[in-house]
């Protein structure tokens, strides 16, 4: 075992010399995963399904891909998407959604949570916003990512106020019934953190009028 794990995908000409950097400190790192590492690979989502039957392919782990589906069913990861650690670290507080209710489609969200560098150097975080849809006729993943904002260069004990704008996307699933995108009235679960794993802060948010939309 190790204490910690650099994971430097494809950096181009200059990736040996980005790794020293991070490795000897001149860099402090705040990427975040763009995917779940398993720790086995019976937990992945669609073990089980690779390849085909008579030229079939089944998806059976329905909706629930990536992140999505090690939350559905329980399953804790090696490495949570969004994760990522840095050289300092951070706390999250005061969450708030200063917006009226959602009656029309034009409407935005506004989070604003404040975020304060708890360490003892100079670092960036990701801030991620999660969202659960309404409960209702239909079935919806939880904790699903619709927003997210970085704070750069923070320095130590100084506290940050960032600011996320959701729009109509944050609030939509796609209906293949009807062939178009859904906004459902009632309450939506709003989560915020440094990864899917953490999400030390929650609100709700209310759709007065459920829409239908179309285009991208």
């Amino acid at each position: 075992e190790v204490p910690a794990l650099l994971q430097a995908w494809y950096g181009g000409n200059e990736n040996g010399n980005a790794i020293a950097d991070v490795l000897f400190g001149a860099v402090n790192p705040a990427a975040k995963m763009p995917m779940t590492f398993p720790k086995r690979l019976e937990d992945v989502p669609a073990h089980g399904h690779f390849g085909n039957e008579n030229g079939r392919v089944r998806y059976a782990e329905d909706m629930y891909v990536g992140y999505k589906g090690y939350q559905h069913r329980g399953i804790q990861p090696l490495f949570p998407f969004g994760h990522g650690l840095s050289y300092t670290t951070f706390a999250y507080e005061a969450i708030s959604v200063n917006t009226p209710p959602v009656t029309t489609q034009t409407d935005t969200i506004q989070v604003s949570v404040k975020v304060t560098n708890t360490g003892k150097r100079v670092g960036s975080e990701v801030i991620q916003v999660y969202i659960s849809l309404p409960k209702g006729n239909l079935t919806h993943p939880e904790n699903q990512l619709r927003g997210f904002a970085k704070i750069k260069d923070l320095a130590p004990g100084f506290t940050a106020t960032v600011d996320i704008t959701l729009d109509r996307y944050a609030m939509s699933y796609w209906d293949d019934i009807n062939n178009c995108w859904t906004v459902d009235k009632g309450t939506y679960l709003l989560k915020v953190g440094g990864s899917s794993d953490k999400l030390p802060l929650q609100t709700t948010f209310e759709v007065l009028k459920g829409y239908e939309w179309n285009g991208v």
